[in-house]
C-alpha cells in the first residue's frame, strides 16, 4: 500500500514539474514577441510610416457637408440678390428657392450648391449680407459606401468582359441565351450603381446651404416716412386684391367640372319645382272656372239655398260629379 501511494506522490510530482516547465518557456516566448513587436512598432514611428498611412487615410475620406441658416434682413431684395450673385461667383448655383409673403414681410426659402472648397468664403458673404440669426452644419462620412460602390462596379465590369468571351465561344443557342441574360442583368446593375456614384461625386463635390431668409418686420414703419408708408401699403392692398382674383380665377377653373355637374342639377330642381306649381295653378284656375260656370247656370234662389247652413265667412260648396259638394278650391 505504501508503495502504491509513493509511486502516486512521484508522479504527480514529475507531472507538476513538467507544467511548470512549460509555463515557464511560454512566458519566455511571450515576452520576446512583445519586445519584437514594440521593437518593430517604434521602428515604424522612428521611420515615419505609421504618421504617412495616417495621413493618407485621411485624405481619402469621402465627405459631404451640409449647411443650414436662418437669417432676417431689412434689406430683402438687395439680401436676396447678393446670395444669388455669390453663389454664381463661387462656381455654384441655386437648386431651389421658394418666395411668400406674410402680410407686410417676405420669405425665401433657397437651396445653394456650393463647390466645397469654396464653401467658408460663400459663408462669409451670407454673414455680411444678412443677420444669421442660426446656423447649423452637418458632415457625413460617406467612404465606405463609396468605396463599396466602386468595388461592386470593378466586379460586375471584370464579368461583363468574361461573359462577353464566353458569349463568344458559346457553342450552343441556350448557352448563347443564358449567357445574354446575363451580360444584360449586368449591365443593368453597373448603370444603377454608375447613377450612384455620380450622385456620391456631386455630393462631395458640391455642399448644400439652405437658407431661410425673413424680411425684419421692425423696417417696416421705423425706416420710412408716412408717405412711404402709405405708398407701400396702397401697393400691398393691390397685390393682395390682385392675388385674391388669380386664386379665385384658378379655383373656378380648376373647380369646373364640379361646378358645372351643380349648376345643372340646381336649374333641374327649380325648373321641377316650378312646373309643379304651375300645374297646380292651372288646375285651381280650371276648378274655380267650373265653379263660377255652374253658379252663374243657377237661378239666385238656389245659390242662396246652397250658402245657408254654412258658417260665417265660409267658403261655398258646389256639387260634384258624384253628387257631393266640393269647394272651388279642392285639388
Amino acid at each position: 500500500m505504501k508503495t502504491i501511494r509513493s509511486r502516486i506522490g512521484k508522479t504527480f510530482t514529475a507531472f507538476f514539474i513538467l507544467m511548470m516547465a512549460m509555463a515557464l518557456i511560454s512566458c519566455g516566448n511571450s515576452s520576446q514577441s512583445t519586445a519584437s513587436s514594440a521593437a518593430k512598432t517604434e521602428e515604424a514611428y522612428q521611420s515615419g510610416d505609421a504618421v504617412s498611412g495616417n495621413t493618407a487615410v485621411s485624405e481619402n475620406r469621402k465627405l459631404t457637408k451640409n449647411v443650414t441658416i436662418s437669417a432676417e434682413t431689412e434689406d430683402f431684395t438687395a439680401a436676396d440678390e447678393a446670395i444669388r450673385k455669390a453663389a454664381q461667383d463661387a462656381g455654384g448655383y441655386v437648386e431651389y428657392s421658394d418666395l411668400t409673403n406674410y402680410g407686410n414681410a417676405r420669405s425665401e426659402s433657397i437651396a445653394v450648391r456650393i463647390p466645397a472648397d469654396k464653401l467658408d468664403a460663400y459663408l462669409q458673404t451670407v454673414e455680411n449680407a444678412c443677420s444669421v440669426m442660426s446656423k447649423s452644419e452637418q458632415t457625413e462620412d460617406i467612404t465606405d459606401a463609396y468605396n463599396e460602390t466602386e468595388s461592386e462596379l470593378k466586379s460586375l465590369n471584370a464579368e461583363l468582359d468574361s461573359l462577353n468571351a464566353m458569349l463568344g465561344k458559346a457553342e450552343t443557342v441556350e448557352d448563347t441565351i443564358s449567357i445574354q441574360d446575363r451580360i444584360s442583368d449586368v449591365r443593368s446593375r453597373i448603370e444603377s450603381l454608375e447613377d450612384e456614384k455620380q450622385s456620391y461625386d456631386s455630393q462631395i463635390a458640391y455642399s448644400t446651404v439652405s437658407i431661410s431668409l425673413n424680411e425684419a418686420q421692425v423696417a417696416i414703419g421705423s425706416t420710412k416716412t408716412v408717405g412711404e408708408r402709405i405708398s407701400y401699403g396702397f401697393r400691398n392692398t393691390l397685390h393682395a386684391i390682385g392675388t385674391f382674383f388669380v386664386e379665385l380665377f384658378i379655383f373656378l377653373v380648376s373647380a369646373s367640372p364640379a361646378l358645372a355637374i351643380v349648376a345643372a342639377v340646381t336649374v333641374l330642381i327649380v325648373f321641377l319645382v316650378r312646373r309643379s306649381n304651375r300645374r297646380a295653378q292651372e288646375k285651381r284656375n280650371a276648378q274655380a272656372a267650373a265653379w263660377n260656370a255652374q253658379m252663374q247656370g243657377q237661378a239666385p234662389g238656389q245659390i242662396t239655398g246652397q250658402m245657408q247652413g254654412q258658417a260665417p265667412g265660409q267658403m261655398p260648396y258646389m256639387a260634384g260629379e258624384d253628387g257631393r259638394n266640393l269647394p272651388p278650391s279642392a285639388k
